[in-house]
């Protein structure tokens, strides 16, 4: 054992061996442990990286990320080693395993964006830890946030090792932070311990809160008794008010029941309305399904890079209309297809019939249901949702479509609900941002079809 290791408790020496056993790296090395700060930790990766062009470019939101994940883990580090009787915070074996995760990116530009996206999450995460930075903490909180900073290391640990492969990979964002069950499993496990956490300090809050409110309790007597004399004084007013008040209210129940009446029309007009859409279109719900599943499950902050993207910026700018990213199976398209719906939903909210009306609509190919592989119902579904949002394109769709006959087609589907309102329409305020994930899973006979019809897209520009 060194020198070093013996200052730390038995409960970190377990974790110095753990890391070493994953990685083959010494986490006890005096030149790790003298990164005691955030601005050590920067300086240190700044230093080694320099010399690459992809870090460099991305060097200032790579900082950014990384303070916002461990500057919450410094503030806690120094409450905890001068607690435990420690020669060193144990926060620097954090911003050691760090160091050592981006020293493995060498100089690739997308190793160093994977470690982005995951110090993106882990602020999810380290966030709550800057609320002790002025607080006294009890020996149960220490030990659990003794367990939080033991498994951001292991974290880090997987973390290098699956870089490694990343490094080798065209596309491969989502490997890291979605396909490495290890890291995955220790990602889940940090999330049960800080929920445990915020149930401990909201405990020992309640027990500090119940002894304050005695104290309120008190002062509250006072300021009671003297409101009353206030309210005699104030009766005299009100006295004099009453009479303007009872006009005044009827007048506001007949306002009230006329809005009503309007309001209950205009309600069963719309409704009228979205059962004969409903009825043209058939739509399915398996692209909402798809979406609300994909999400759940997709890591925040995960695929956030493609944002960030020169192609896709100018796609979301109206520059060229339309983008095609390609994949591998499994590198993680849907996951990046979430990301960017959930990204323009809060750049355009949805539901809302802003007078800007731009809609945002989607469908996921999937190759298990015919449904799901059909070109023709991929038109109907995100029409419906147009529908949902853009009270102007709902109109156009009651008035060109009276059956379904009319859309029986992709051919007619097409023209009738695209061509005919976005392309033809001068001077239109309506736009959609219309995503297909998975189009190698829907049917092959409708692909190129459909492909053709998108030419259109580009004759209307």
């Amino acid at each position: 054992m060194s020198k070093q290791e013996s200052q730390f408790p038995t409960i970190y020496q377990a974790a110095i061996r753990r890391f070493e056993d994953i990685t083959n790296k010494k986490l006890d090395d005096p030149d790790i442990l003298r990164i005691t700060t955030i601005g050590d930790l920067v300086g240190e990766i700044d230093e080694r990286n320099a010399r690459f062009s992809k870090f460099c470019e991305t060097r200032r939101s790579f900082f950014n990320a990384l303070e916002g994940a461990m500057k919450p883990v410094e503030l806690v580090g120094g409450i905890m080693a001068n607690a435990a009787s420690m020669a060193f915070p144990p926060s620097c074996l954090v911003f050691g395993a760090a160091a050592y995760l981006v020293y493995a990116a060498k100089g690739s530009a997308t190793s160093y964006n994977v470690i982005k996206d995951l110090l993106a999450m882990l602020k999810n995460f380290t966030t709550r830890l800057s609320i002790y930075a002025r607080e006294q903490i009890s020996r149960e909180l220490s030990e659990k946030l003794t367990e939080v900073l033991i498994t951001l290391i292991e974290i880090f640990a997987l973390s290098r090792n699956a870089i490694k492969e990343v490094r080798t990979l065209k596309f491969a964002r989502n490997i890291l932070l979605g396909n490495d069950s290890k890291i995955r499993e220790a990602v889940d496990k940090l999330a049960k311990l800080t929920e445990s956490e915020d149930r401990l300090v909201s405990a020992e809050t309640w027990f500090e809160t119940k002894k304050t409110r005695l104290t309120v309790d008190d002062v509250a007597m006072t300021v009671k008794e003297t409101n009353i004399t206030v309210q005699e004084v104030g009766a005299v007013v009100d006295y004099v008010d009453i009479g303007v008040a009872e006009l005044s209210e009827k007048v506001t129940n007949m306002m009230l029941t006329m809005d009503e009446s309007k309001a209950e029309a205009k309600e069963d007009k719309d409704k009228k309305r979205q059962e004969g859409i409903k009825k043209v279109l058939q739509p399915s719900v398996s692209a909402q399904d798809w979406y609300d599943k994909i999400n759940k499950t997709r890591v925040p902050g995960t695929g956030d890079w493609v944002r960030n993207e020169s192609l896709f910026k100018s796609w979301v700018d109206r520059g060229f209309p339309v983008l095609w990213i390609s994949g591998t199976p499994g590198a993680g398209k849907s996951y990046l297809s979430s990301n960017v719906i959930t990204f323009l939903r809060e750049q355009h909210p949805q539901g809302i019939q802003h007078p800007s009306r731009i809609s945002v609509a989607y469908f996921f190919f999937k190759d298990d249901n015919p449904r799901t592989r059909s070109f023709h119902q991929a038109l109907r579904d995100i029409a419906y949702q147009i529908c949902q949002n853009d009270p102007v394109y709902a109109k156009h769709v009651t008035a060109q479509c009276d059956s379904p006959d009319e859309i029986s087609s992709i051919e007619s589907s097409w023209r009738n609900l695209y061509v005919d309102f976005f392309l033809q329409n001068n001077g239109l305020d309506s736009s959609v941002y219309i995503l297909l994930d998975g189009i190698d899973e829907a049917y092959i006979t409708e692909l190129q079809p459909f492909l053709n019809l998108v030419k259109d897209l580009s004759e209307g520009e």
